[in-house]
């Protein structure tokens, strides 16, 4: 009946439990071997090992138990994901990189995919790109490695970038400015005492740019470079922003901001109120964006647009709660359009084909094609 037995006590932990029934008497005293002085600590057997190798099956894990990937499907605000090489000797194989690629998707996030070790020249990274055939506008690469001190062996040695890649892309500025723009990147500089695997000329900088491949810089350029870092679309996106880093990012933050920030309008009543209220919240904050120069010199009308009233919901069952969001693309007269959609299942993101100018009548037609979806839905659930 103590408060400080130790089965109630363990209660409170996660991490460890009393294995079968508690002794009925007090354990003798752990006392020191071949002594009877009592022992400060327990010995223990420090040969141990990392178990067997990692595999891309260790990688890729399981959805349904939550493990390899899929254990970060609880996190909420994930932006990027990296996985490390398997071993000093073994690069993370396609399988691994495809799953990947289709966990960042789902989530919004970005995958950073370091360069194979063998490329050890941009002749051979471009090469060999064609060759690993893989394709993604939310995977971005960096090359080369780079090459920094191994405190282990106590020497130099060379490692995959993805970890300074993230330090970088994570880098934020304060004030107003730290809203995301499509045309904004950060200038990928490596911090003191890390050196690149090898040269690259500007020339083939270039190349690599063409090819998807970004390039990592020592020291920062005395003037802006034209070539904008790229995502590993390989063409194969949807849209010609996606080839680009920043615009991906821009959409990828924006959605994101939108998700989180509306989940509340499904544990309300749900109705007109509701749905102005998620109009006014989300054009607010497209207006801070068009505002801090997002959206170029368009006016407002063109820049964005926000959809949630009753030709997307209604205040029936399933409860449901959907909201269309279009904005400009860095190309004239094209649009991104995403329908947001939050219900009893969670919520999800997925684009929809508003690529005009005239935004009304986008608009228009977007509604006209989400409507039979929306009753088959709802029929589905009956």
């Amino acid at each position: 009946s103590s408060p400080r037995f130790v089965a109630r006590v363990l209660l409170e932990s996660t991490l460890v439990r009393v294995r079968g029934p508690v002794p009925a008497v007090r354990p003798n005293l752990t006392l020191m071997p071949g002594t009877s002085l009592p022992a400060g600590y327990v010995d223990s057997n420090p040969d141990g090992d990392d178990g067997r190798p990692l595999s891309d099956y260790d990688i890729i894990g399981s959805a349904i138990e939550r493990t390899g990937l899929f254990a970060l499907s609880g996190v909420e605000d994930l932006g990027f994901v990296y996985i490390p090489p398997l071993s000093r000797t073994q690069d993370i194989g396609v399988s691994a990189l495809l799953v990947a690629a289709r966990f960042c998707r789902e989530r919004r996030a970005l995958l950073i995919v370091d360069p194979p070790a063998s490329w050890d020249t941009p002749d051979a990274a471009i090469e060999r790109l064609r060759q690993l055939n893989f394709h993604s506008d939310d995977a971005v690469m960096f090359f080369p490695r780079i090459a920094c001190r191994d405190r282990l062996r106590g020497r130099s040695e060379i490692f995959g970038n993805g970890g300074a890649v993230a330090g970088i892309l994570s880098r934020q500025v304060t004030g107003e400015s730290a809203l995301p723009r499509p045309d904004v990147e950060p200038e990928p500089v490596l911090r003191a005492g890390v050196r690149l695997s090898c040269a690259v000329n500007g020339r083939e900088r270039a190349r690599l740019l063409a090819h998807g491949i970004n390039v990592l810089q020592t020291v920062r350029s005395a003037q802006p470079s034209p070539l904008h870092l790229r995502t590993l679309s390989g063409g194969s996106n949807a849209s010609a922003d996606w080839g680009y880093l920043a615009p991906r990012r821009f959409a990828l933050t924006v959605l994101n901001t939108i998700e989180r920030g509306t989940r509340w309008a499904l544990a309300t009543d749900r109705g007109p109120g509701v749905w102005q209220q998620v109009t006014r919240q989300v054009t607010a904050f497209m207006r801070r964006l068009h505002g801090a120069g997002a959206f170029g010199l368009l006016p407002e009308d063109q820049a964005f647009a926000v959809v949630c009233d009753e030709r997307l919901n209604d205040a029936g069952d399933p409860p449901e709660v959907n909201i269309l969001v279009q904005f400009a693309s860095l190309h004239s007269g094209e649009h991104h359009g995403f329908m947001i959609s939050h219900g009893m299942h969670g919520s999800s993101v997925r684009p929809v084909a508003v690529n005009r100018l005239e935004t009304a009548r986008a608009v228009a037609e977007v509604l006209e094609r989400e409507t039979p979806r929306r009753m088959e839905r709802r029929q589905a659930a009956v």
